[in-house]
């Protein structure tokens, strides 16, 4: 059984509201459809990656990937997801702690303007040159508030290729040991008769 390893992507995301009575945040945290570029390959999420992960999930939002900065969570009512048509939509009420404070003032001053998701991958699809990676479905662990994404992303994208394409180069070398080893049987046989 092979150890999932939990992965982080990152993203400026289209913020739609704030508001500042409510201290709320809205926007889409993944666009579906469109290709992430990580240079060493593609990588898609599919439409409803994260459907069955939402259904009774209690997804976490927070500052940085810090679970000791928690800004909301699902089963509170403080975070909201949906799966739509467009991607994967969020609204967050902001605590009123220090973490929520600097959040909803950098967010407000446009500092602030990215998000990211951590996940384990459940399915995934890989084309025949491991140059484009569909993720099908996700286990969506948390949402992130984020300053700097794009070193974790392609950290991570590198070694998510690097599993799949040594996992495929040993299915091959399995594939080539069998077919060795019944050419060698046919070739005893061949000898004996």
């Amino acid at each position: 059984m092979t150890q999932k390893n939990k992965e982080v992507r990152s993203l400026s995301f289209e913020l739609r509201n704030i508001d500042s009575e409510k201290r709320t945040v809205e926007g889409v945290v993944n666009s579906y459809g469109s290709a992430a570029d990580f240079g060493a390959f593609k990588e898609v999420v599919r439409a409803g990656a994260f459907t069955k992960s939402l259904e009774g999930g209690d997804q976490l939002a927070l500052y940085n990937h810090d679970s000791g900065r928690l800004l909301g969570r699902v089963s509170s009512g403080t975070l909201t997801l949906e799966d739509s048509e467009e991607g994967l939509r969020f609204k967050l009420a902001l605590p009123n702690t220090s973490d929520g404070n600097d959040v909803f003032e950098l967010m407000q001053r446009g500092d602030l303007k990215s998000m990211s998701f951590g996940f384990y991958v459940e399915s995934e699809k890989w084309n025949d040159d491991f140059s484009v990676r569909e993720l099908i479905e996700l286990n969506l662990v948390e949402v992130s508030i984020v300053a700097m994404p794009a070193y974790t992303d392609t950290q991570a994208a590198l070694r998510s290729k690097d599993a799949a394409t040594n996992e495929h180069k040993q299915t091959k070398i399995r594939q080539l040991k069998m077919r060795l080893s019944v050419a060698q049987r046919k070739s005893k046989m061949k000898g004996r008769m």
